[in-house]
C-alpha cells in the first residue's frame, strides 16, 4: 500500500531539532514562527493518527466489550477507564517515538497507512463522548448512558471496517 500522506521525514526531523533548540534557549517555537509550527502539528497528528490505528484492534475489542457487557453505568464507567488508559499509553508511545526521531533512531522504516487518519477520527469521536458523559439526569450539558451507548455502538460499526478479522 502506498503511503499517500503528506508526511516528509527529513522535514519533520528538521521541525522537531529547530522545536528543541528553540526550547533549549526558553523561546516559544509558536512566537518565532507560527507557520512552522503548524506544519510541525500536522505530522505529529499524523504520527499520533498511526499509533491509534496501530492498535486498532485493541480499540475495537474494547468497544466490542463494552457493548456485549454494557452493565449500565458501571460498565459505561469502567469502559471509560479503559478507553482513556489505552489512549494515554499510546501517548507515551507517541512521546517515546518522537525522542526517537530526534535522535534519528527511528522513523526511517515507520510506515503511515492513510487508514490511520479515518481511524483516529472515530478515537477522537469517542473521546468526545466520554468527556460529555454524565450519571448525573440534572445535568443538562451531557449525554446520558443510553445516548451515549448509541452513540458508540454507530462508531463501533464504523470501526469494524478496520479490523484485521
Amino acid at each position: 500500500m502506498a503511503n499517500n500522506l503528506d508526511f516528509n521525514k527529513i522535514r519533520y526531523i528538521e521541525l522537531l531539532k529547530k522545536e528543541e533548540t528553540l526550547k533549549n534557549q526558553e523561546i516559544s517555537f509558536l512566537d518565532e514562527n507560527p507557520e512552522e509550527r503548524r506544519e510541525l502539528f500536522s505530522y505529529k497528528i499524523i504520527l499520533e493518527n498511526q499509533i491509534y490505528y496501530k492498535q486498532k484492534a485493541e480499540y475495537i475489542f474494547l468497544v466490542e466489550e463494552y457493548l456485549s457487557e454494557n452493565t449500565g453505568k458501571d460498565g459505561a464507567g469502567l469502559f471509560r477507564w479503559e478507553f482513556f488508559n489505552i489512549l494515554k499509553r499510546d501517548n507515551k508511545t507517541f512521546d517515546i517515538l518522537e525522542k526517537e526521531v530526534l535522535q534519528e533512531e527511528r522513523l526511517a522504516t515507520f510506515f503511515i497507512d492513510p487508514k490511520s487518519t479515518e481511524f483516529s477520527v472515530l478515537i477522537n469521536q469517542i473521546v468526545g463522548y466520554c468527556e460529555v458523559l454524565t450519571f448525573d439526569p440534572e445535568y443538562s450539558y451531557g449525554i446520558n448512558l443510553d445516548q451515549f451507548r448509541d452513540s458508540i455502538e454507530k462508531i463501533f460499526f464504523k470501526m469494524q471496517e478496520y479490523s484485521d478479522v
